[in-house]
């Protein structure tokens, strides 16, 4: 069994390790503005950058995923350590915190590596990938006893079809929502000056999220994965078509923002007179 357990490999890095990890989530998750929607959310997209720049809007997404109770959550994540494609699955066994065992849905796992084609189950990637880990936490507390179903997402054509899969598989499950994890656009600092530096960073990055953001919202797969690949405007372009795709496949088409910011906005209201212009785009988006 110990070989089935996926040990946390960013804590205190990410996020806080020991007793500190809980007692974080809690405040993020209690701080999470509450939104009403006039149907259940199905999906959401959060970011995963460390929790003092993004923990806020991933809890504010997983709140309102999880409102209304939620027993197996798939999670569509992007990719920064060479994942196969169309994907890598982790199948089984637990996922293991700071706070405690979340367990895999093996049955719904096997399920969708039976569906989708090319879909492999490989560990390997998960071992150190950071996207998915750092929402857990967060998942467990706000849902008591959830399953899950990790998925690392490259950013592949192939991608879409993955989404397609899955959303088939999962089509008539309401206890199953979909969550997707990534960034936007990266850049400044030491992702390079190419586009400017200072305020001209902010606003650079602003408009390209926005501009991925719209096709998100419009439910716009291909648009919104091309996007990602040409004007590099989120980590985890595979990660987001897979999501629209599926999301298509169980009707949730309707996609509403909840929130946007970026590390340089975080960052200058903490400490104005920062020279760092690092920037690294941050949206909330959850699916009906």
């Amino acid at each position: 069994m110990e070989s089935e357990i996926r040990l946390p490999a960013r804590a205190g890095q990410f996020y806080p390790d020991g007793p500190a990890c809980a007692a974080e989530a809690e405040a993020l998750l209690a701080g999470a503005p509450r939104h009403e929607f006039d149907r259940p959310v199905r999906g959401a997209v959060v970011p995963h950058a460390g929790w003092a720049y993004s923990g806020a809007l991933a809890a504010e997404g997983i709140v309102a995923l999880c409102e209304g109770g939620v027993e197996t959550v798939v999670i569509l994540a992007a990719d920064h350590t060479g994942a196969p494609s169309p994907g890598a699955l982790w199948a089984s066994g637990v996922w293991r915190t700071p706070i405690g065992d979340v367990e895999v849905d093996s049955a719904l796992a096997e399920k969708i590596l039976l569906s989708a084609e090319g879909l492999l189950e490989d560990r390997r990637p998960h071992l150190i990938e950071h996207s998915i880990e750092v929402q857990i936490p967060l998942l467990q507390l706000a849902a008591p006893g959830v399953k899950i179903v990790p998925i690392i997402v490259p950013p592949v054509p192939e991608a879409l079809a993955l989404g397609q899969a899955i959303g088939q598989c999962v089509d008539g499950m309401d206890g199953v929502k979909l969550l997707c994890s990534t960034d936007l656009t990266h850049a400044g600092g030491h992702f390079g000056p190419a586009h400017g530096q200072g305020d001209a960073v902010e606003a650079y990055v602003r408009a390209n999220d926005h501009a991925i953001l719209e096709l998100i919202l419009a439910g716009d797969e291909a648009g919104a994965f091309d996007h990602a690949a040409v004007h590099q405007s989120a980590c985890g372009g595979g990660a987001i078509g897979a999501f629209l795709s599926a999301n298509r496949g169980i009707g949730a088409l309707l996609a509403t923002l909840l929130s946007y910011t970026n590390s340089y906005e975080i960052t200058h209201a903490r400490t104005p007179l920062t020279v760092d212009d690092t920037t690294v785009g941050y949206a909330t988006v959850v699916t009906l």
